[in-house]
């Protein structure tokens, strides 16, 4: 009787670990299902005080590249700078491999970022496609109606009202690659 009990409740603790894996998974899925409703259409915000970082100066309190398609990254504080640096340089092969240059990446900064270690580093040939910003004062979420969600949700595609279209980086991301590359391609045709 003892051996059945035993059985009994190893497979209960194995249903119940089953359990509480996808149930975390589930939960993951519902905050994104409910960002992307809560954030599609909104306006995106570039009101915040920035400045550009460039290889050999620091543009202060700069414009956004204006372009029919922008895709923001919220870059992570504790990113360190050879990683950043190596995230702007596929940003900017990313969007080379579209055909014209109606889309732009962003990639916004914190003082975190130890901006001095990442100006050093920034090579020059990434400055066509991608826009470094620095967050001076980190108000980039708190002007924004956005809904914040971590990790891979801190990316955004905009149209040309800066509208969020999609949400995910592509970079990182084989999935969400593949939805930005139809979606981007989609756009850039219509117009």
């Amino acid at each position: 009787m003892r051996m059945i009990y035993r059985v009994y409740f190893h497979k209960m603790m194995l249903l119940f670990c089953l359990f509480a894996i996808t149930g975390c998974n589930k939960i993951d899925v519902l905050k994104l299902k409910y960002a992307v409703k809560h954030n599609y259409g909104r306006e995106f915000s570039f009101s915040w005080q920035k400045n550009q970082i460039l290889p050999d100066s620091i543009i202060y309190d700069c414009d956004i590249i204006e372009r029919p398609l922008t895709i923001v990254s919220k870059v992570s504080k504790t990113l360190c700078s050879e990683c950043l640096i190596n995230y702007l340089v596929a940003a900017d092969y990313y969007i080379s491999t579209f055909p014209s240059d109606s889309i732009c990446f962003v990639a916004i900064v914190t003082k975190d970022n130890k901006i001095d270690e990442l100006q050093s580093l920034l090579p020059d040939s990434i400055l066509h496609n991608v826009q470094v910003v620095q967050d001076v004062e980190d108000n980039y979420l708190k002007k924004q109606t956005i809904k914040s969600v971590e990790g891979m949700w801190n990316v955004f595609l905009l149209d040309h009202n800066h509208k969020i279209v999609l949400m995910g980086d592509p970079l990182t991301h084989e999935s969400v690659k593949t939805l930005y590359d139809k979606t981007v391609t989609d756009i850039l045709i219509k117009e």
